[in-house]
């Protein structure tokens, strides 16, 4: 059965909730349940954290001592209590449908919509951070009672929809209170349960569930489902999401990532033919991490010939949908950044709804799929392609509605965990030592003088080239990609895994970088 790789696109959807003040006295009694230790199974709460659990499905992580609470259409705020009847830090989240404009615009007259939550703020260096979706960032500066205050604002808005997001404190707490509130930012999401009354009998409950391989991640289950996999490490750097969601009369399966499609597929070319790589064959130039050779498939391509034969079977009664918005969008993301590198950039996205016979009898399947490409230009060939995302369903026939929901909210509470992140960090960085001195010492036994001059001229030549062209070489200390992009700042940060960046002057950035992580500058 497929399965559902990277959950970006519904987590887009979930980040649409919360709203907070600055008063406590505006502020009011907190509504809702704040325990020490999480009800359900798997929630992983960080030592000295409580979990707030709302009315309506809202989960927030946050530390002993802070308050939280849920405002309506499933709004939040979280707060410590300080001095003075003064909120000494808070976070923020807040949905919007009613404002024109873009982003930018929204971010720089927040003072004039929310002037009891922001007195006379001012909001500078504000940036436009990526068109598709329309999202901006920028730095508060404000006074509550006379005291100093400083913050940081993200607006996200998608369509005639979107999200405003600030986090702030005393200027004097900055320092101690932000990386805080980035946690509490990074960990809330929703259960998907529809109000106080709890859900209608026909949709299950949705209860948090933890990757039991690794504590990678949490997500929503719902409630009595069987939940099985988890995180699959294929290779020291190569992970993928493979987790299986059955219903207890096993009517209906949910699917979150695949660990059988490759990470990477590699275009075939004759350099690989050469070298007996042909179509279907795994290329591994590293030993460690492996590719498929295979030509490159569209989206619904991907899906009819090549996956669900696979994983479903036979099929019928197929509808293909294509997305071409969302492919124009990725394409205006990426390609310049191809280009730079002599290549062109390719994106499809399709969902192929179908009908499929299984052991337990007819099923109703919708699969969706992104696939895109970076293809050599002139001057050489071959190239590499990925699956950006992977998901579906099946379900008894009538139960498709059902399904898709739930599906929805899998992902759409989806969350990875940070402190499992910063340990994939390291291990990237050992990682890439232990490739490097295994190199070294292999070559310098072949040829240890010619290797060092060799090196020592291809640096000189690289670095001429890139200056030459205004460019900097950069690594991303997760996965260990590199990119070129434009010089002239002192550090450079990713947004999310897309290939955006942003150059700034400082490393710390006012900004909410539990959107961003910082990227390393080789040379």
């Amino acid at each position: 059965m497929f399965r559902e790789d990277g959950p970006t696109k519904v987590l887009l959807v979930s980040m649409m909730f919360a709203v907070l003040c600055f008063l406590q006295p505006d502020i009011g009694e907190p509504q809702g349940v704040t325990s020490s230790t999480p009800q359900g199974s798997g929630l992983s709460v960080p030592s000295g954290w409580s979990v707030f659990r709302g009315a309506k499905g809202l989960i927030v992580l946050h530390p002993r001592g802070w308050q939280v609470q849920e405002r309506a259409d499933g709004a939040f705020l979280a707060f410590r209590p300080g001095l003075g009847g003064i909120a000494s830090a808070l976070v923020m989240v807040e949905p919007f449908s009613r404002f024109q404009g873009r982003s930018v615009d929204i971010l720089q007259t927040m003072g004039q919509w929310r002037p009891d939550l922001f007195p006379a703020v001012t909001v500078s260096r504000v940036r436009l951070l990526s068109q598709f979706p329309d999202v901006a960032v920028g730095q508060l500066r404000y006074r509550v009672q006379g005291e100093p205050f400083k913050g940081a604002a993200m607006c996200f808005k998608k369509g005639d929809q979107g999200v405003f997001y600030a986090m702030a404190s005393r200027e004097s707490a900055w320092p101690q209170e932000e990386s805080v509130m980035r946690e509490i930012l990074s960990r809330f999401f929703y259960t998907g349960e529809e109000g106080p009354g709890g859900p209608s009998p026909s949709t299950p409950d949705m209860v948090p569930w933890s990757d039991p391989n690794e504590g990678a991640f949490t997500c929503p289950a719902p409630r009595g489902w069987k939940v099985e996999g988890g995180l699959v490490r294929l290779a020291p750097l190569d992970t993928k999401l493979d987790v299986l969601m059955t219903s207890p009369d096993e009517k209906i399966l949910i699917r979150l990532g695949d660990s059988s499609v490759p990470s990477v597929y590699v275009l075939p070319s004759p350099v690989h033919e050469m070298g007996g790589f042909t179509e279907g064959s795994w290329y591994s130039p590293d030993g460690l991490h492996k590719m498929m050779v295979m030509r490159y498939l569209p989206g619904a391509s991907f899906l009819t010939e090549f996956y669900l034969p696979q994983r479903v079977g036979r099929v019928s009664n197929i509808q293909i949908k294509e997305y071409p918005e969302i492919s124009q969008k990725l394409r205006a993301l990426h390609a310049p950044l191809a280009r730079i590198g002599g290549m062109t950039y390719h994106a499809d996205a399709a969902e192929v709804a179908f009908d499929a016979e299984t052991e337990k009898g007819t099923r109703k399947g919708v699969a969706f799929a992104v696939t895109s490409a970076n293809v050599y230009q002139m001057g050489a060939t071959g190239g590499m392609w990925w699956v950006n995302w992977l998901g579906g369903f099946l379900a008894v026939p009538g139960l498709e509605s059902l399904a898709k929901t739930l599906a929805e909210r899998v992902g759409a509470g989806f969350q990875w965990n940070p402190q499992w992140q910063q340990q994939m960090t390291k291990l990237a960085g050992n990682v890439s030592k232990i490739q490097s001195q295994t190199h070294g010492e292999i070559m310098n036994m072949i040829h240890q003088g010619y290797e060092r001059r060799s090196q020592i001229m291809d640096r000189v030549h690289e670095r001429w080239t890139r200056a030459f062209r205004g460019q900097v070489l950069i690594e991303d200390p997760h996965t260990g990609d590199r990119f070129e992009v434009p010089a002239g700042s002192n550090y450079y940060w990713r947004i999310g895994g897309s290939q955006e960046f942003v150059g700034t002057e400082t490393s710390s950035p006012e900004l909410p970088n539990y959107w961003l992580h910082e990227m390393r500058i080789v040379d």
